[in-house]
């Protein structure tokens, strides 16, 4: 019988300076600091054994 190999990453970290200049927030009074990047990895192999996946 296989299972599922999965994994989680979750990576949260500064915006650069080219990211903020393409937000293009005009109408508040924000800093770079104000926004993050996350980036959220799910991996899984597919199996037969799984019947139902909601993501």
């Amino acid at each position: 019988m296989r299972t599922d190999a999965k994994s989680i990453e979750t990576k949260v970290s500064s915006i650069s300076d080219e990211e903020y200049g393409k937000i293009g927030v005009t109408k508040f009074k924000s800093k770079q600091e104000d926004f993050k990047l996350l980036i959220f990895t799910f991996k899984m192999e597919h199996t037969d054994a799984v019947t139902n996946r909601e993501v």
